[in-house]
């Protein structure tokens, strides 16, 4: 398409030479026009994102929120537009003293082309990730670097229509840079307005300097002392709202910068910005002991077993294993009779949270006993031995075989060298269970994981056995109504909640086959090792409601049911109890050793009447009425079936708690136990998190 031509004028000052202001112009019309696409872009992806999800909603929010966002969101629009049009506006700019047009043109519709298609494919991602963990980019979209990548894509090939988003992908790219291209590069009268406009020498020097300031101004997304951040987008009092704010790219960047920081030096940082280590140590060790370093801090003497010693232990962990479903306003959909039923026969901690909210990060504080902070325990150097607080070298000072059994493959995120490498004798992988058990990509189905942990082991010996399934996960493959699932249709109490539900009834279907497997491996165990106990978790919440806008204790916990009749009797269950995944091998460590035991954890026993007990997760606390974030506005809200204590506990002192634990667990995997012999400097650390 020809460049507008715009004839150059004639400058007294030197009639001789020709004027380049002209040619300047025409290029720089078409960088205002290149950002107002991608203005446009980033904003048409904001909409369709909030118009997608838009049941997440408060009913409390308006149009003008909307638009509160919206506007909000265009300041982070502004540093990636910035970017965007950086280099064809230098271009322009070399217009002033050579002609460079071609180039700048060439450049410019590459510019144009590559962000659109870009744009198109993040959104799309984007919008998936959202669908699946209810948050634009945050650290798990790290997971395709440390998950198996083959099993991702095998899974959302299965799950979606991977052939027909990428075909229409294709057509939409052509359309839109075909389309956006003709108009960025076609004729416009605005460069022969500015170019009559600026004709005077002092206005150009003024053009150019307004222009300079302008750009600054966007690559800051900010007028102010500072520039935008992460922590402005939350600008209402609707989180899912707050979530839409930032565009895909800043959301990635955001979540790629925090795991660095996590990682380096200044990590403690993120907890503790006074860098006070040794505080924080005191105040998980909640006494005026002796603390030299961390695992001083994490030192506990065992009471002695409340009743019969277990012979045999089954932790299981099962995958995406909600407390939701277990709640009385549910019970209708009948997903979880048997895990009931261990509970009621046993012990249910209701206020209980998981670890983290992925299945590796709360399966790695379980095996180290340390918080997740972030850091992908697993991958770490000082994993490759056992740390103090590690659970499969103190039941086996105890006398107890350690054993994993995990239904997937043992180089998933590394895990069966991570088990072998924090102390368990044997790990046992899907690759060990047979060709005869049906398997997906994930591994193989909970009844033939269960059915294998129990023809494996004998009662020759104790054991320790952590037990991790894998089946209620996409692609929920399994023919559940060929295995006797019966609801066809959602009952008539909880179809208005259907009606914004994230979750389909065969899906849920695989949720009751779970419940149906552990039903199944509790009678086997208890029939085969009577002196055994059963602890059965979520490894972290599945992220799949009923309700459109799940309650902040839906979206956080897990459930935790201990059971064995022989071990568990007459010993006395606590009236007040809470905890996380941090508490369960405290609470069996306490069930099982001598009086005088030494071990270490960060979490403590459950069965114990304590005046306050606290459960801590990544981004959450939890005590036996009431749950807070501690990753956005700090709500504490409270736990079903309870009422919120009066006067509502301390935030402050609850976040202290929660930093000091997370800031303990990232000392020890990052630096080793030793305590520096003075509190670190202070730092000043900027953590983006946008509200959740």
């Amino acid at each position: 398409m020809p460049e507008p031509s715009i004839p150059p004028n004639d400058t007294k000052s030197d009639p001789g030479k020709a004027d380049h202001w002209p040619r300047f112009i025409g290029q720089l019309a078409q960088d205002l026009k290149l950002a107002a696409v991608c203005m446009a872009a980033l904003s048409v992806v904001r909409a369709v994102l909030i118009g997608i999800f838009h049941d997440q909603m408060s009913p409390d929010s308006g149009s003008s929120d909307l638009i509160l966002i919206m506007l909000n969101g265009m300041r982070f629009d502004f540093r990636i537009t910035a970017i965007v049009v950086a280099l064809p506006m230098l271009l322009s700019l070399a217009c002033l003293l050579v002609d460079v047009t071609r180039s700048a043109r060439l450049v410019r519709r590459i510019t144009l082309a590559l962000f659109l298609i870009a744009t198109l494919i993040i959104a799309v991602i984007d919008i998936g990730y959202f669908g699946e963990y209810h948050d634009q980019f945050n650290h798990w979209i790290l997971g395709a670097i440390f998950d198996d990548l083959g099993a991702v894509v095998v899974t959302a090939w299965k799950q979606y229509p991977v052939l027909w988003a990428l075909l229409g992908l294709g057509v939409a790219s052509v359309t839109l840079v075909y389309g956006a291209g003709r108009w960025v590069m076609g004729r416009t009268t605005q460069p022969r307005l500015l170019e009559r406009l600026t004709r005077a020498q002092a206005t150009r020097i003024l053009t150019l300097a307004l222009l300079v300031v302008c750009y600054i101004f966007a690559v800051r997304g900010s007028i102010t002392n500072r520039p935008v951040q992460e922590k402005d987008a939350a600008v209402s009092r609707d989180t899912f709202l707050n979530r839409t704010v930032v565009n895909p790219y800043t959301a990635l960047r955001y979540a790629i910068k925090n795991y660095r920081l996590l990682t380096s030096a200044a990590g403690l940082a993120v907890y503790l910005p006074d860098g006070d280590i040794h505080a924080a140590a005191r105040l998980v060790a909640g006494d005026d002991r002796e603390i030299h370093s961390i695992d001083d801090a994490l030192r506990h003497i065992a009471a002695g077993p409340k009743g019969a010693p277990p012979r045999h232990i089954f932790l299981l962990v099962m995958e995406s294993y909600d407390a939701w479903p277990t709640l009385d306003q549910y019970a209708s959909l009948g997903l979880c009779e048997n895990v009931k039923q261990l509970g009621r026969d046993g012990v249910h901690v209701r206020a209980f949270l998981p670890a983290s909210t992925g299945t590796m990060v709360s399966f790695a504080p379980i095996i180290t006993g340390l918080a997740d902070t972030g850091v992908m325990t697993n991958y770490q150097p000082s994993a490759r031995t056992p740390y103090a607080s590690s659970i499969a070298p103190i039941f086996k000072r105890l006398g107890y075989e350690t054993n994993v059994f995990y239904s997937g493959y043992p180089s998933w995120q590394l895990i069966g060298d991570f088990c072998i490498d924090q102390g368990f004798d044997n790990v046992y992988s899907g690759a060990d269970i047979g060709s005869w058990a049906h398997t997906n990509e994930w591994g193989v189905d909970d009844e033939d994981l269960l059915d294998y942990a129990v023809k494996t082991l004998d009662d020759d010996r104790p054991s320790f056995n952590i037990i991790l399934t894998t089946t209620f996960h996409p692609p929920y493959d399994i023919d559940v109504y060929g295995k006797g699932f019966s609801l066809h249709e959602a009952p008539a109490v909880l179809r208005d909640k259907f009606a914004g539900s994230n979750i389909s009834l065969p899906e849920l279907g695989h949720l009751w086959y779970s419940d149906q497997c552990i039903g199944r491996f509790a009678k086997q165990v208890t029939d085969k090792f009577t002196d055994s106990i059963i602890a059965a978790t979520g490894d972290h919440w599945s992220r799949r409601f009923i309700a459109a806008r799940p309650t902040l204790y839906e979206r956080s916990s897990v459930p935790l049911m201990l059971y064995g009749p022989s071990v568990l009797d007459g010993v006395a269950r606590p009236e007040a109890m809470a905890g996380s995944h941090l508490d369960i091998c405290p609470t069996l460590i306490e069930l099982a050793a001598p009086q005088g035991f030494e071990y270490h954890a960060i979490g403590r026993d459950m069965l114990v009447r304590r005046r306050n007990p606290l459960g801590f997760s990544r981004v959450r606390v939890i005590g036996p009425d009431f749950i807070m974030d501690t990753d956005g506005r700090h709500v504490i809200k409270r736990i079903p079936g309870r009422k919120l204590p009066s006067p509502l506990p301390d935030r402050d002192d609850l976040l202290r708690r929660h930093a000091a634990v997370q800031a303990l667990a990232w000392w020890r995997i990052m630096r080793g136990t030793e305590l520096p012999d003075e509190p670190m400097p202070a730092v000043d650390v900027v953590v983006t998190r946008r509200s959740r």
